[in-house]
């Protein structure tokens, strides 16, 4: 892998090379990815690799053959991705009603903007943000026993925002209770982005297409 991320990640190539990938094969059963990958470099010099990586927890935006701008390989062990997946999730409830619903809203897309790169977004956490902190209709069963639905509102945390957004709370008068701490099995996962930091820097998410995995591998074909 060094010598392929040395490669595009040199001058010449990333101002001038392309990078295209070619063919992906997916074993789902062995959670193995292989990638066949192109580079062209400033004198159109074609060099032909094997991308391979092993224990894969998800994989992303590989859909087209042309990678164009997100040429730069490298691979990250302390990335939001990384972070998140490696670190426990807490259950939580939010009590309450906040000052104002959609101020609220914005707060939070800034939140995950500051923390974590809008690697999650506000709908891995609220399904739907139109009857957010809405009230909530009573099952007709406890109706009568029940007068009114309190306003709970749940989701599930990675660690490293709890903090961040336990904040966010406090400054809406809202209650965060932690209900359940789940912990994540993945261990010593890294990261192999495709990308561009003239773009976007790899630790923030502009649809740039990425592994997951535990070991990655890069073989140089000859032809």
């Amino acid at each position: 892998m060094k010598e392929l991320i040395e490669l595009t990640n040199s001058e010449n190539f990333s101002s001038q090379g392309f990078t295209y990938l070619k063919q992906l094969n997916f074993d789902a059963e062995k959670s193995r990815i292989e990638l066949r990958i192109t580079l062209i470099d400033e004198s159109e010099k074609e060099s032909h690799w094997i991308i391979t990586a092993e224990n894969i927890v998800s994989f992303k935006n590989l859909d087209f053959g042309n990678l164009m701008p997100f040429l730069k390989i490298n691979i990250y062990d302390n990335h939001p991705l990384i972070l998140i997946i490696q670190g426990s999730e807490f259950e939580c409830e939010v009590h309450g009603i906040p000052n104002n619903k959609f101020e609220f809203i914005g707060k939070f897309h800034q939140m995950l903007e500051n923390e974590v790169g809008f690697w999650k977004n506000i709908q891995d956490f609220f399904w739907s943000t139109q009857n957010l902190f809405a009230q909530k209709e009573i099952p007709e069963k406890w109706r009568g026993i029940v007068n009114t639905a309190e306003r709970i509102e749940h989701l599930n945390l990675p660690k490293i925002l709890f903090e961040p957004f336990k904040k966010l709370c406090e400054e809406e008068n809202l209650t965060l209770e932690i209900k359940s701490e789940i912990s994540n099995e993945e261990k010593n996962m890294k990261i192999l982005i495709f990308g561009n930091e003239v773009v976007s820097p790899d630790n923030f998410n502009l649809n740039q297409p990425y592994i997951i995995a535990e070991n990655f591998n890069a073989e140089k074909l000859s032809y």
